[in-house]
């Protein structure tokens, strides 16, 4: 963990290690896939409705019956 702190700010390292113990998995490699996705930003959102297909607005879909 020591040698993260080489690559990655000290206040990023104890994120990811404090979220790999909330996850239970207090392991080198999930610290590290936390430290990347801290770099990488979150995922890009949907696309901006723009109106392209303001047909598709207008369909309603039923929200489904679990008991069936």
């Amino acid at each position: 963990m020591l040698r993260l702190m080489e690559t990655y700010p000290t206040a990023a390292v104890e994120r990811a290690v404090a979220a790999a113990l909330e996850r239970h998995s207090p392991r080198l490699e999930t610290v590290r896939l936390l430290l990347r996705q801290q770099q990488a930003g979150p995922p890009p959102g949907l696309p901006a409705d723009d109106g392209v297909r303001p047909e598709l607005a207008q369909i309603t879909v039923p929200a489904p019956t679990l008991s069936d």
